[in-house]
């Protein structure tokens, strides 16, 4: 039957359901208190920081139990100049984040604090490099850039220096 031809015994085991109907409440109720704390941390923090701007973009359900949105953080004006960019897929058990520089996906589980601290780390970063592109469209020249992680912070910084080699700025973005 059907395109690739199953017998009637294959087709009767694939219409056989794999989870109790309790089962997949239990998962889609996880899946939902994970996607609403998500998205409460991610308006606490779009909330709470006024520089750079967090927006998210929902996708809307990807699957029954999973869901995944975009995450961009700009800087106001210099939106054109660099732009971060996160896909975060949350599931029942944990949240998967990857960026745009193919820097792998990280796994995060239903503790928030980590990926809180990530995101805290995305913005630490987004503003130094974006001090970083403005200098280089300028004509200044990068001296020092360093991203340091600490117990419980994340520190950035980037030191960069004019054309006509006078004046000499230091740069730093924190999170506690």
């Amino acid at each position: 039957a059907g395109p690739r031809a199953y017998r009637a015994e294959q087709c009767n085991a694939l219409q056989q359901p794999t989870t109790t109907i309790a089962e997949a409440i239990i998962e889609r109720a996880k899946f939902l208190v994970m996607r609403e704390n998500c998205t409460t941390l991610i308006d606490d923090l779009a909330k709470s920081i006024s520089d750079p701007l967090i927006t998210a973009h929902w996708s809307g359900l990807t699957g029954v139990c999973e869901a995944s949105l975009r995450l961009y953080i700009t800087s106001p004006l210099y939106d054109q100049i660099y732009l971060t960019a996160v896909s975060i897929t949350v599931r029942p058990e944990q949240i998967l984040v990857s960026t745009r520089d193919g820097g792998g996906v990280l796994h995060f589980g239903y503790e928030l604090a980590p990926l809180r601290r990530y995101i805290c780390q995305l913005l630490c970063e987004h503003n130094c490099t974006t001090v970083h592109s403005l200098a280089k469209l300028n004509g200044w020249t990068v001296l020092q850039y360093d991203s340091l992680w600490k117990s419980r912070s994340m520190q950035a910084k980037i030191s960069v220096q004019s054309p006509d080699d006078r004046y000499a700025l230091r740069f730093s973005s924190g999170s506690d």
